[in-house]
């Protein structure tokens, strides 16, 4: 966040999220920014909202944890087909992480075989499969 200064064009930063971090301001506390409530969260880390100061302290307004830490380990995996009459389709599988058997599963009860590390071949539909990686 930036004050402007209109009658000599200045910008001067108030605020700048650290990297690693998605954080925002949700409410300014002092018209000169000398106080803002701001709300950070990272990959691995949930929401979590801070009162901030200008001389760079903040102090934790919410302590939330993580819910649900398996769901980060979740792996995406795209699967893009052509239907027999060409129109093209396509489905996220989500697998738990380290488990290198549920891939074949979902494919084959989706008609498609598929060995580790190779394209998608055709199922019994006649349909041709390739399969993306989209995480």
């Amino acid at each position: 966040m930036r004050r402007l200064n209109l009658l000599t064009g200045d910008l001067t930063e108030i605020f700048r999220s650290e990297p690693g971090f998605y954080e925002r301001v949700v409410d300014v506390l002092a018209s000169d920014g000398s106080r803002m409530i701001t709300v950070r969260e990272s990959l691995a880390t949930p929401q979590n909202y801070f009162l901030r100061f200008s001389d760079g302290s903040e102090r934790a307004l919410t302590a939330y944890q993580d819910l649900a830490p398996i769901l980060r380990e979740i792996t995406i995996r795209r699967l893009v087909y052509h239907r027999v009459d060409g129109v093209q389709l396509s489905c996220k599988l989500y697998f738990p992480q380290d488990i290198a058997i549920w891939p074949k599963i979902a494919c084959r009860s989706l008609g498609v075989s598929q060995e580790l590390g190779q394209p998608l071949r055709p199922g019994k539909s006649g349909a041709a499969y390739e399969q993306t990686h989209d995480n």
